[in-house]
């Protein structure tokens, strides 16, 4: 039916987590809220709020850039 798998929400997601984050800490939890409908030949931005390196706790955000639709909500979780 042309639907991006779910699994590639969550690659766009951490895409956006800075590299010393992704590469010295571990990923302990990741949910996702989503919020609408995504096909391929989408084009897809990832936003993460809160990431440092202090934060356990980081939130993403992706939506669409042609019609700047948010398609889901994340939070993630690192140790």
């Amino acid at each position: 039916n042309g639907h991006v798998n779910a699994t590639q929400y969550i690659n766009w997601a951490l895409e956006s987590i800075p590299d010393k984050i992704y590469k010295n800490r571990q990923l302990n939890s990741f949910e996702i809220t989503f919020r609408a409908e995504t096909f391929h030949g989408d084009h897809i931005g990832s936003e993460s709020y809160g990431s440092s390196e202090e934060n356990d706790v980081i939130l993403h955000r992706l939506s669409r850039f042609t019609d700047k639709r948010e398609i889901a909500r994340c939070r993630s979780s690192w140790i």
